[in-house]
């Protein structure tokens, strides 16, 4: 299951608890229906009784626990399901960050509770284990910068856990005898798999910025350009001056741009 398959899910689920009859509740069925095919095998009233008289509201509250039924079922078919959905509340409750001192709040939030799981950065490791005082003497600010890079963490952090599910289980099998080589071509096929949900996954937030059409396609171009670096293994130095090309251009992209953008950057030059 992706992560995009367990966010439509949730918002199936919110869908369902706002249901207020026969329209409603015909529009939500169809739109399931298209999304999850053959899947789909739930067990409706609204099939039969399909007319504004024959469907009371009796019948509409028992569709939605079984529309909610089938979709709790579909979310625990997931290894993680608890704790991807934790991030994602946690993205979700990022959006309400209305000053700084929320922000620090919510930095130091996420940088405890995953520290260990994700690689900070040095300037989110200082602020997090600093004292205020020394955060102020310093000159820090927690900017929506930070933040957006931090939430760019979490989601590629949630794409991880769910790609766990589809890795093979060698144990109790000849495969479970680990030789140097096979854990050199494991490493390389898990970082460039990794590398490819950073990428998937930054050019899914564009989409969900409603950037410009002319602004949407620049950047995606640039997603483009950053990531055929990666897969044609350019040299360390060629790779920091498309970064450092890129930074001046990030400039004049906006905030939003730039919080999605920073942590692709930061990967491509390690």
């Amino acid at each position: 299951m992706t992560l995009k398959q367990i966010e439509q899910t949730r918002a199936f689920l919110i869908c369902v608890d706002s249901l207020k009859g026969l329209s409603d509740t015909q529009k939500l069925v169809d739109e399931m229906r298209a999304y999850y095919g053959k899947e789909f095998i739930v067990e409706l009233k609204i099939r039969i009784n399909n007319t504004l008289d024959s469907y009371s509201s009796n019948y509409c509250d028992r569709d939605k626990r079984a529309l909610k039924g089938f979709l709790e079922g579909y979310l625990a078919k997931q290894k993680n399901i608890d704790i991807i959905c934790s991030i994602l509340n946690q993205i979700e409750e990022s959006k309400s960050l209305k000053d700084e001192t929320a922000r620090y709040n919510y930095l130091i939030k996420i940088y405890h509770s995953y520290h260990g799981k994700i690689y900070f950065d040095k300037i989110i490791d200082f602020i997090a284990s600093a004292p205020k005082e020394a955060i102020k003497i310093q000159g820090y600010q927690i900017t929506e910068e930070m933040i957006f890079g931090l939430i760019t963490k979490l989601r590629l952090y949630a794409n991880e856990l769910c790609v766990e599910e589809l890795k093979p289980d060698f144990i109790g099998t000849k495969q479970e005898i680990n030789f140097q080589p096979h854990i050199n071509v494991e490493a390389t096929n898990e970082t460039t798999l990794n590398m490819s949900i950073l990428f998937d996954d930054a050019r899914q937030q564009m989409e969900d910025l409603g950037l410009p059409d002319e602004q949407y396609n620049v950047v995606m171009e640039k997603i483009s350009e950053l990531e055929t670096s990666i897969k044609n293994k350019e040299s360390k130095g060629k790779r920091w001056q498309k970064v450092k090309d890129c930074m001046k251009w990030l400039v004049e992209q906006g905030i939003q741009v730039a919080g999605v953008l920073l942590p692709v950057l930061i990967q491509v030059i390690q």
